[in-house]
């Protein structure tokens, strides 16, 4: 289910090295689902009890995770953006021993980890779509990742090698995308 194409690689004026794991090292779709499903549980749980221990209750009990939306909000962005790019992480990259790097191998940046919390709430990519995406991507990248420039890795992984970063264009269900890859060298 791949509606991506490749269209060029756009050199920049001024490369930027990155770099690049072994394949086996970046978290696959079914890692990716499972860390999905717990971390979407630990944050229902946790705003659960924080919405029951602070607030009062609505009347009707249907309404009890709606009515408190900027709860839930703030807690998942604490859970997906703090603790996720802390050295610990989510309870689902801990349960599946993965972590999340930028494109430099390096600690991803509070600004990234926000816009790639935004892309996962409110879209244009839903986040289905986006997960099933990196099923035909050698990096295993989401298209969150690609946009933002993020890798999710095992937590032992190694760079393999350093390459320059392209800007590559995509078609993307009717959008023309540019994305920054790594050019992995020739030897590999």
């Amino acid at each position: 289910m791949k509606n991506l194409t490749k269209e060029a690689e756009i050199k920049s004026d001024n490369p930027k090295e990155g770099v690049y794991y072994a394949a086996n090292d970046y978290a696959g779709l079914i890692k990716r689902y499972f860390i999905i499903g717990v971390d979407l549980t630990v944050i229902y749980i946790f705003s659960l009890f924080v919405i029951v221990a602070f607030f009062d209750l609505p009347e009707q009990r249907e309404l009890l995770i709606v009515s408190k939306l900027p709860v839930v909000f703030l807690i998942s962005y604490i859970y997906l953006v703090l603790v996720k790019r802390s050295d610990w992480g989510t309870l689902g990259y801990i349960l599946t021993g993965v972590r999340i790097v930028s494109l430099e191998g390096e600690k991803v940046p509070i600004w990234n980890m926000t816009l790639r919390f935004l892309l996962l709430i409110f879209g244009p990519i839903h986040f289905i779509l986006d997960v099933l995406y990196l099923s035909g991507d050698k990096y295993k990248q989401t298209a969150r990742d690609k946009i933002v420039g993020t890798y999710v890795i095992a937590q032992d992984a190694v760079p393999l090698g350093r390459g320059e970063q392209l800007y590559v264009s995509y078609f993307f269900f009717g959008w023309s995308i540019v994305f920054r890859e790594v050019k992995m060298s020739s030897q590999q």
